[in-house]
């Protein structure tokens, strides 16, 4: 026996060798080249666990659907800390512990206990300059996203996206059917935007004005972007400032369609441009004001080039975010996205 193993091992090795193990992947960081990688990452608290719909503490033991959690919970076979829960949207947090009571094998009565959670639900101002992607591609020395997750969060993702010349709300987290109930398009969830536009729209330039009534009934009414889709629509248009001397207006969008770079195409198909777009509201999450206030100012701003840190985003502390600061989505907010998320469910795909 000695004798044949012996001989196995000289005709196939790679069959009897324990191969080396691979290398371990390199992380994000350090596939920047150096200067990339030299973030400055001032100490930070770690970002608190926030607590997290029942239905999602069900989906996470990775036995359940949302829709299977959601028949788990109407079956009354979901407990609490011991106590039977009915309302699948209940907010737990980890010192909580969450069963479900199921059949086992051979049909006896089998309990499973749902794992510890490590959710995450935030509101982000992103600042100009910066794009949302989560890995540097062709070297590029653009500062992306991620470079703002705050500690914690690092694993979490963007729900939706901002260009890199836009700044405004930004939604984070690592909870995937919160992502998808703000993002699918038969939700229609509200987004606001702020725009900034030069008023001078044909020659001779020395006249101008800003977008009249029948513009924003254009944009109210809708307009061909030139996509082969059909007409593009606000739901608000409205002028919230205008300057006669610096050419200056801001205009109020409110849209609920996700199409590519929206609110900048329906302003070029009524003959204006977008200096500045800022997203201050997603459905009724907001927390993000008009900056700067000054028309003159805000000019100022778009002809320069934004001053860009990789800095990871700073806790607010106040009610509104400045750009490059963070805070957590209340339980209100959380509950409010997984509401519009059911309902489309409900409507598509009924538990009964």
């Amino acid at each position: 026996a000695a004798h044949m193993l012996s001989t196995l091992c000289l005709r196939f090795p790679q069959c009897i060798v324990r191969r080396p193990k691979a290398l371990q992947r390199p992380c994000r960081s350090s596939q920047c080249t150096p200067d990339q990688s030299a973030v400055h990452r001032p100490a930070q608290e770690a970002v608190p666990l926030a607590a997290v719909p029942l239905l999602r503490c069900l989906a996470l033991t990775g036995l359940y659907s949302v829709r299977s959690a959601r028949r788990l919970v109407a079956q009354g076979r979901v407990t609490v800390d011991g106590c039977l829960v009915k309302d699948e949207l209940e907010l737990v947090d980890n010192s909580s512990c969450v069963s479900i009571r199921r059949k086992g094998k051979r049909g006896l009565p089998d309990e499973v206990v749902v794992p510890p959670r490590n959710e995450y639900y935030l509101k982000l101002h992103k600042p100009r300059g910066f794009i949302c992607s989560h890995s540097r591609q062709d070297n590029s020395n653009n500062p992306i996203i991620s470079d703002l997750y705050p500690v914690g969060a690092e694993a979490c993702h963007n729900v939706g996206r901002l260009d890199r010349k836009s700044e405004g709300l930004l939604l984070v987290t690592s909870d995937g059917f919160f992502t998808k109930s703000v993002t699918m398009p038969d939700s229609h969830l509200e987004k606001e935007y702020v725009v900034l536009t030069d008023c001078r729209r044909h020659p001779p330039w020395d006249t101008c004005h800003a977008p009249s009534v029948e513009t924003l009934g254009r944009l109210l009414h809708g307009v061909d972007l030139g996509d082969g889709k059909e007409l593009a629509k606000a739901e608000v248009a409205e002028v919230v400032q205008h300057d006669n001397e610096l050419a200056l207006a801001r205009l109020r969008l409110v849209v609920t369609s996700g199409r590519y770079q929206l609110v900048r195409r329906l302003l070029r198909a009524v003959g204006y441009n977008c200096m500045q777009l800022l997203r201050t509201r997603i459905g009724s999450i907001g927390g993000i004001s008009i900056r700067p206030h000054s028309l003159a100012e805000a000019a100022q701003e778009d002809e320069q080039e934004p001053h860009l840190t990789r800095s990871r985003a700073k806790l607010s502390n106040g009610a509104e975010l400045q750009p490059g600061e963070f805070a957590s989505l209340s339980p209100e907010e959380v509950v409010g996205v997984y509401r519009r998320g059911l309902g489309w469910l409900e409507h598509h795909y009924p538990i009964s």
